[in-house]
């Protein structure tokens, strides 16, 4: 018969082979446990994590909205009338430089015509 071992008390009745497959099977299942704690953990701390940037961030906005509202319109309305003025303002230059650039032209083109007669005349 098999020496018992002192140290699995409750386990008189199992041979030397089968306490090593029990003491193994009960380590894995520990370290199964612990790491499935590990995970559990980490989901944990994760959620907390979570929750505690989402109560600080909905708690520090304290805004007005109606306040912030009539802000943006205003603010909306001052930019728009100032891109009409802006565009107003190039439109009419953009047609100025149109006007001087078609009599710069004709005063381009009329010399090259009373230039080129005078030459064959000669």
């Amino acid at each position: 018969m098999p020496a018992q071992r002192s140290d699995l008390p409750g386990l008189k009745h199992l041979s030397n082979q089968n306490r090593l497959t029990f003491t193994k099977s009960v380590v894995i299942v520990i370290e199964t446990k612990a790491t499935t704690i590990e995970v559990e953990m980490k989901t944990l701390m994760a959620t907390i994590i979570a929750l505690f940037m989402t109560v600080s961030i909905t708690s520090t906005v304290t805004a007005e909205p109606v306040e912030d509202f009539n802000k943006a319109k205003t603010f909306v309305i001052n930019e728009w009338n100032e891109i009409v003025d802006f565009q107003k303002t190039s439109w009419a230059e953009g047609k100025d430089q149109l006007a001087r650039n078609k009599t710069q032209i004709q005063d381009l083109w009329k010399k090259v015509t009373s230039f080129l007669p005078t030459q064959a005349s000669n």
